[in-house]
């Protein structure tokens, strides 16, 4: 159990600090005068300077998917451990059905980052086509962005977010997870703010929510590193 807990931490604290080196490498083409990263035209004429941005991002992403794998089941394995031993599987912790749940919901979400990671690797192709044709290359960054920054990467973070807070919730009433650290999932749980814009009116939302929403993304990484740190120091009992 103990090197499930070793490896687990570490592969939170790697997701951590990778994590927030995807976020400041996604904010370098407006650091370097590309605001619209929406724009094919524009954004192509980054790629074709800043191609190595976009690729080391790739790999940050695949870096925090394949910590994710490691992170998701190891906590698994810590609320099992500290459920079968207290006798609550089924009562404290929910059920099985409910750690079941949240580990295949926390899957999802490295499963989605991997495929993002692997769009944002896949740079160098888009510019071949671009040299065959203009519109050519604009089709397929389009293709790669709408695909990639506005599907892949929004299923992975709005999964990440459940997965956090149905961790820190199953955790914490098995008694694997302290109080504190179980409310503190809720930063990544803000990932799940977007819902909103489906039941109710996004341009209704006041100014403060988007502000809150933005500091989530590293706050997420944050909580990843206190998880790993947590899980370093060995402290297994619920605050």
């Amino acid at each position: 159990m103990r090197s499930t807990r070793l490896a687990t931490a570490l592969a939170a604290i790697l997701y951590g600090v990778a994590g927030l080196a995807w976020t400041i490498l996604e904010l370098t083409p407006q650091g370097l005068g590309f605001p619209d990263t929406d724009n094919p035209a524009t954004s192509l004429r980054y790629l074709a300077d800043h191609s190595d941005v976009y690729r080391q991002a790739g790999i940050a992403l695949i870096v925090m998917a394949l910590a994710l794998i490691v992170v998701v089941n190891g906590v698994t394995e810590v609320i099992r451990t500290r459920a079968a031993g207290a006798d609550v599987a089924r009562s404290a912790s929910g059920s099985d059905l409910a750690i079941r749940s949240v580990t295949t919901v926390g899957l999802f979400a490295a499963a989605a980052l991997l495929v993002f990671g692997a769009m944002r690797f896949s740079v160098l192709p888009i510019l071949y086509v671009e040299t065959l044709d203009p519109s050519w290359g604009q089709t397929a960054y389009l293709v790669q962005q709408f695909a990639g920054i506005h599907g892949f990467a929004q299923v992975g973070v709005l999964c990440f977010g459940f997965w956090a807070v149905g961790a820190g919730v199953v955790g914490w009433r098995s008694g694997a997870i302290p109080a504190w650290l179980a409310a503190l999932a809720i930063v990544p749980g803000l990932r799940i703010l977007p819902l909103l814009t489906v039941v109710g009116n996004a341009d209704d939302a006041p100014g403060w929510l988007w502000i809150v929403f933005m500091l989530s993304i590293p706050g997420t990484m944050l909580w990843m590193l206190l998880l790993g740190i947590w899980l370093v120091r060995g402290r297994a009992t619920a605050g």
